[in-house]
């Protein structure tokens, strides 16, 4: 067990690590889709600890999807229920792909979901 949250607790620290090490340059809609995929691979981690009832999920969310929610728009609570509808369905999709290095598998689920969600803050912001 102390090998697992070990694992965990490296996979957090790369996480952050990548975050920080992003250059300034980089765009918005960049970040967003890192922290996207960021979300998606420790989703993958969860849902499998989960599977194999080793940890309840409730313990191990990173709630990254309150930063990407807010640069991106949403922002009432309806808005933020749409957005948690759509958010998390892409969570669950992580569990059906490959874990690679990199998370390169997920990056076309990455851009669904970013487009996703760009078009439904879209909707919202007309209305």
């Amino acid at each position: 067990m102390g090998i697992l949250k070990n694992s965990i607790k490296q996979f957090q620290k790369l996480q952050i690590v990548a975050i920080m090490e992003t250059k300034q340059t980089q765009s918005l809609e960049t970040l967003i889709k890192e922290l996207i995929l960021a979300d998606l691979r420790h989703s993958q981690l969860i849902f499998g600890l989960e599977a194999l009832q080793l940890a309840p999920m409730d313990y191990h969310f990173l709630n990254l999807y309150q930063l990407i929610a807010n640069w991106m728009g949403f922002r009432a609570d309806e808005e933020m229920d749409t957005f948690m509808d759509i958010y998390q369905s892409f969570m669950y999709k992580s569990t059906s792909y490959p874990i690679s290095p990199h998370g390169l598998d997920l990056r076309p689920l990455v851009d669904q979901c970013y487009l996703t969600l760009f078009q439904k803050v879209k909707k919202i912001e007309i209305t």
